[in-house]
This record gives structure tokens, sequence and C-alpha cells, in this order.
């Protein structure tokens, strides 16, 4: 468990701190899991995220003005990557 959950804070702290800086709010890493996190998108349009991400093949749920992502070790950080380019778009 130890280990998946360093690797995957080691694919996605750049990604997100990243978002963080750029106004999406994710819970401190304190209080999260590194497997599972939710980021707020607030003022972006929710519709217009979901075709991105489905158009570049990345799955996430979304969960009222949230977007639910759940790395594992099949994920790599230009995974990471890719999602905040996305969200960044």
């Amino acid at each position: 468990v130890e280990n998946i959950q360093s690797y995957c804070r080691g694919i996605g702290e750049e990604a997100v701190a990243l978002l963080q800086q750029e106004g999406f709010w994710i819970e401190d890493g304190a209080f999260r899991s590194s497997h599972l996190f939710g980021i707020r998108i607030r003022e972006r349009s929710p519709q217009k995220i979901k075709e991105a991400l489905s158009k570049n093949k990345i799955y996430v749920s979304f969960r009222g003005d949230a977007i639910r992502v759940s790395p594992n070790v099949y994920n790599n950080k230009r995974d990471m990557d890719k999602l905040c380019k996305i969200l960044l778009s």
C-alpha cells in the first residue's frame, strides 16, 4: 500500500501543485490520499472538460463540480501531465 501511495505521489505532485497554482482546488496532501483525490473545477465548464478528456482518452469520474482522479501503478507522469494540459487549456 505504501509503495502505491509513494508511486502515485511521485507521478502526481507536480500536476497537483500546478493545478492548485492555476486556481483549481485540491485538498492538501496531508488530508488526502495520493491514489484518489478530487479536483474542483469551479468556474470552468464541466461539459467542455468532459468532452476534452474523453477526446483525449483520459478517464475520470465527475462528482458535482469536482473531478475524481484515481491514478495507480498503470499510470505515469505523462498521464498526469496530459490531464493538466487538458484542464489548463
